[in-house]
């Protein structure tokens, strides 16, 4: 609803259409996907559509974020995971010789 007011706002008016994306991939990012759309909306024909004034109604990069912060957390986990396996080989060798 508050998205509903929002728009009546910038645009005075109901919008002539509305449409929804939505992106069921898991293991990637929003931001490529976001910026495509941004680029392909705003560029001219025959790249585009023409619509050069875009305006975000909502914003929900909090989760991009998260996500982001949590991927970064995990492969930095399992970097260090690595190492740790490769010490504990290094010295379970010196060990047995």
């Amino acid at each position: 609803m508050e998205n509903l007011k929002r728009e009546k706002e910038i645009f005075k008016q109901d919008p002539a259409s509305r449409y929804y994306v939505e992106v069921e991939d898991m293991g990637s990012n929003v931001e490529g996907v976001y910026f495509w759309f941004v680029d392909y909306l705003r560029g001219d024909f025959p790249t585009g559509v023409g619509f050069h004034h875009l305006e975000k109604i909502k914003d929900l990069t909090a989760a991009t974020e998260s996500s982001l912060y949590f991927g970064t957390t995990e492969q930095r986990k399992g970097i260090q995971q690595d190492r740790v396996s490769q010490y504990l080989a290094t010295i379970g060798r010196m060990i047995k010789d």
